[in-house]
């Protein structure tokens, strides 16, 4: 499930690329003698980055290592946590907007399945500490702070019990930017985002104007952070601890920038990967049917 994603890496993401590996596969970090072995195998061309994950499961360490979350506990490793994607809750025929009624069987299948939602934060906490888990745990992501989601998800989550991260555009709720092309929906206000933040749901920072960060010099990717971070202070009174990547674009200076301001980030890459600073998620579009909802929470269904 690993070379779709891997074939084209470059060689300056070698380093990231076999921490992800030992993450996903191993469970940890790697030590210093087994991410220098794979980098330099990497950097002189004796293997493919589509070929580190198989060689790792070749290894020794692999197939011995006695604390190996992902052999003794399958079910309950902090790295199998799904994050799930979403932009939109309504009617709308477009593929980010997930009807009402889809939505709701999706939370109500979560229930009956004894799921709990639970914060960033905590996710955070719990790969920190490197915890496992008899509970089934889940995190429930939306981009944009489109309005769906307060006339149409907020009261199914809170009937379930769950909470949520919203990545907010400032521009965008001030009508100081214009949206992306094919805007499908209009964004929340600072009120009604303010009800939901006081009910317990975070409130990220998907930037100030939702911008190509890799087009942007290093001042204006400045900006674009800060007057998001300000913007919502000044409206939430919230001081920001999760970031969203506009487009899933960044690069590994921008990465390190959010890293440093921010207690995590989330991309758009398609699998459960706890990477610091780029956390992947399962998307959750308007054709996910149930059965594929289903699918996408667990851990070995990553290309749903």
């Amino acid at each position: 499930m690993f070379k779709k994603d891997f074939t084209n890496i470059k060689k300056n993401s070698y380093d990231q690329l076999v921490r992800k590996c030992y993450l996903e596969i191993l469970g940890r970090e790697p030590d210093e003698s087994g991410f220098n072995h794979y980098v330099n195998q990497l950097n002189t061309g004796t293997i493919s980055a589509a070929q580190l994950p198989d060689k790792l499961k070749d290894s020794i360490e692999y197939k011995h290592e006695p604390k190996n979350f992902l052999q003794q506990n399958p079910e309950q490793n902090f790295s199998k946590i799904p994050i799930l994607m979403y932009h939109e809750i309504s009617d709308q025929n477009h593929p980010l907007c997930v009807s009402p009624e889809a939505f709701r069987k999706q939370m109500q299948l979560l229930k009956d399945q004894n799921y709990e939602a639970i914060s960033l934060t905590k996710l955070k906490k719990i790969i920190d500490n490197r915890e496992d888990t008899v509970e089934k745990l889940i995190v429930i992501t939306f981009d944009d702070g489109c309005s769906g989601v307060y006339s149409n998800a907020y009261s199914i989550l809170k009937n379930n019990n769950f909470t949520a991260t919203i990545y907010v555009v400032p521009a965008w709720i001030e009508n100081n930017g214009i949206s992306f092309e094919g805007q499908i929906s209009t964004y929340m206000s600072w009120k009604k985002l303010k009800e939901i933040s006081d009910h317990g749901f975070d409130i990220g920072s998907h930037t100030f104007s939702h911008k190509w960060l890799v087009t942007l010099e290093n001042n204006e990717l400045k900006k674009e952070l800060d007057l998001g971070d300000e913007s919502i202070k000044d409206n939430l009174g919230l001081d920001v601890k999760h970031f969203c990547y506009p487009y899933g674009s960044f690069n590994e200076q921008i990465q390190k920038m959010v890293i440093d301001r921010y207690d995590t980030a989330v991309s758009t890459i398609k699998n459960f990967s706890k990477i610091n600073g780029a956390y992947s998620r399962q998307w959750v579009m308007r054709d996910t049917s149930l059965d594929d909802f289903r699918k996408i929470l667990t851990y070995d269904s990553t290309t749903v």
